[in-house]
């Protein structure tokens, strides 16, 4: 679990566009990147510029744009956004971001007074954040970063709307813990490119599963087929695609697309998205 108020597009005599805010160009993006693909959560100051008139598009700075990043924005006491807390969209139209907690007049200690005092900024957000994570996780120890993420802003204040000014808004951490999703996944290591099947052998149904390897956001569909020994599709499903690290579990009750039961046999599963293919094996016994 990282926490970082890094936040730039400038440094020395260099400088990101707002073009480069794709979430896979900054050096510091790739980074966070990296630890997403590795199972680390990087929760990420938005920055502070979001009334800076320098920054018209919302002073979001890197790597608050990674695909990975938990970026955090800065609300008031009261739940209202702050007008410095930066924000999306990012170039390549993501909204961000992604949660907020309180950062305007934050309780903090104050490293060279030795004493706590009052300051503002998203910094003082994005720790708040990242202990949540930090509990979920705590929760859920198998739980990839994405999954942890996802939990949250699904049980976010403004998860049912989300903007480029509070993301999905503040999360309610109890809810997230105590009523949120529990991941039924069997215990075993998958490869990117493999499906289980299981029960395997089955007889009356099994349960497709995989982890998704997609960083970027996609609104693209893959299709789940499942293929004879005689290379004929026999049932086959879309379903959109998710985030890197998320687990899938797919219900097949052995039935033919036109509802009739297969017969025994062994079949080949085979999940497909544009260039990227998974594989599986399973055979059913009647």
């Amino acid at each position: 679990m990282i926490s970082t108020s890094l936040g730039y597009r400038t440094f020395d005599n260099f400088e990101y566009s707002f073009s480069d805010l794709d979430g896979e160009t900054a050096v510091t993006t790739q980074a966070v990147n990296w630890a997403f693909r590795r199972g680390i959560i990087v929760a990420v100051a938005a920055g502070n510029e979001g009334n800076d008139p320098h920054y018209p598009d919302g002073g979001l700075g890197s790597p608050a744009d990674a695909f990975g990043a938990l970026s955090v924005g800065a609300v008031d006491g009261n739940g209202v956004i702050a007008a410095f807390s930066s924000h999306g969209p990012t170039a390549d139209g993501r909204v961000k971001p992604d949660l907020c907690a309180r950062g305007v007049s934050a309780y903090l200690a104050i490293d060279y007074s030795l004493g706590y005092g009052a300051g503002s900024g998203t910094s003082f957000a994005t720790p708040l954040i990242a202990g949540a994570a930090a509990l979920v996780l705590e929760k859920n120890p198998d739980w990839a970063p994405a999954e942890v993420i996802q939990s949250l802003k699904k049980y976010a204040n403004r998860a049912n709307a989300p903007d480029d000014r509070y993301g999905w808004g503040i999360p309610d951490v109890w809810k997230t813990i105590f009523q949120g999703d529990t991941l039924e996944f069997p215990d075993r290591e998958l490869s990117e490119n493999q499906i289980l099947c299981y029960p395997n052998p089955a007889a009356v149904s099994t349960n497709l599963f995989f982890k998704w390897d997609n960083l970027k956001p996609s609104s693209e569909s893959a299709k789940l087929e499942v293929v004879d020994m005689k290379g004929q599709i026999v049932w086959s499903q879309k379903i959109p695609v998710k985030w890197e690290g998320i687990r899938e579990t797919i219900p097949w009750n052995l039935l033919s697309g036109s509802g009739l039961p297969v017969s025994s046999g062994v079949y080949l599963v085979r999940l497909t998205r544009k260039n990227h293919v998974q594989y599986g094996r399973m055979t059913v016994l009647r």
